[in-house]
């Protein structure tokens, strides 16, 4: 869209067009085939160029992202999978993960999974795979604001009850996405809040030429083959077949600022990403480097630990606690952009 058509009022839009769908649009649909077959979509399109296709049926995440023509996540080979294709069972969270731009995690583990309490935690928890309720979509076009609500619960009887509150903000003339989440502890007891926004980049934004740019933090690998690849952890190679994957933990210096910024650029695409969160909200940032053949993907990851699973972590001294009735809130911002 030309700057002057940017620039135009919501009157002088309705002047330029017989609807204002030429220029943007929200749309609800539904999987009709295939192991997702029922599952619920939003797809928002804006007049900058952004498309995004959330998934009311897993989390409100956001699984597919283009910006301009040019897709910008990850997905996996096993694709969007309904409830009734997934297992519960142990090491499950490989064969039915399906991916995508944004993939939720927690809210009682992220990273391993493991029996601990006398239960079972899946790895990276539950809510991904939750459905969300009580969906809002508040298209407001003399504002030219979009806003998407919706309420994911986690619980148990005799146990939890916990809801992730999830507020998705997107300017109709721009191309930047905002989460306003709360996680709502309506039980009396206190409960420990694991939580990990799972960002994944893909092909063709992810490549050699890619240049990542992270906060000035340490950088800590979590296993010896990350370790040997420590001194690239900030570059991209070209797919290699088998090659292991890599996770790195940036943790902010003392002193450092609150908002955490990590800039990805494509200087031969014109574009670039800007991912922005709260390290006060989430002080662990994880970097997952998957150079493999067929999983070439990068994450990047605002998180409450260090996915090491619920059980080490409590046995660690874990102190991401919300009391009863309690609530935490957590503020992201995604923002894609043309390079001058």
């Amino acid at each position: 869209m030309s700057e002057e058509n940017e620039c135009l009022s919501y009157r002088e839009q309705l002047r330029h067009t017989g609807s204002t769908g030429q220029l943007y649009s929200v749309r609800r649909w539904q999987l009709c085939e295939g192991p997702g077959d029922g599952l619920r979509m939003i797809e928002v399109c804006t007049a900058a160029g952004l498309r995004a296709l959330f998934c009311e049926s897993r989390a409100l995440d956001l699984y597919e992202l283009q910006y301009k023509g040019v897709n910008i996540g990850f997905q996996s080979k096993n694709g969007l999978l309904g409830s009734r294709a997934l297992p519960v069972a142990p090491n499950s969270f490989a064969p039915t993960w399906p991916g995508g731009m944004l993939a939720t995690c927690g809210l009682r583990n992220t990273g391993s999974d493991c029996q601990t309490e006398s239960e079972y935690f899946p790895a990276h928890g539950r809510i991904n795979s939750a459905a969300a309720g009580n969906i809002v979509i508040d298209c407001d076009l003399e504002q030219g604001r979009l806003v998407i609500g919706g309420r994911i619960g986690e619980s148990a009887l005799f146990g939890p009850n916990l809801v992730l509150k999830r507020q998705i903000t997107i300017p109709l003339n721009g191309s930047t996405i905002t989460w306003q989440d709360e996680v709502l502890n309506l039980a009396a007891e206190e409960e420990p809040i694991f939580l990990l926004y799972h960002f994944n980049f893909g092909y063709p934004f992810l490549g050699p030429k890619l240049q990542l740019h992270f906060p000035q933090g340490q950088i800590v690998p979590r296993t010896e083959v990350a370790k040997s690849g420590l001194s690239e952890y900030d570059q991209i190679c070209e797919p290699v077949d088998g090659y292991p994957e890599q996770v790195f933990f940036h943790l902010p210096l003392p002193g450092s600022e609150p908002e955490q910024e990590i800039r990805l650029v494509r200087a031969d695409l014109r574009l670039t990403a800007s991912l922005k969160y709260s390290a006060a909200e989430l002080p662990v940032l994880v970097q997952w480097k998957s150079m493999k053949s067929g999983d070439y993907a990068l994450g990047i990851e605002p998180s409450t630990s260090k996915i090491r699973g619920r059980a080490a972590e409590l046995a660690d001294g874990y102190d991401q606690i919300i009391e009863g009735y309690g609530r935490r809130a957590f503020h992201l911002s995604l923002s894609l952009a043309s390079l001058d």
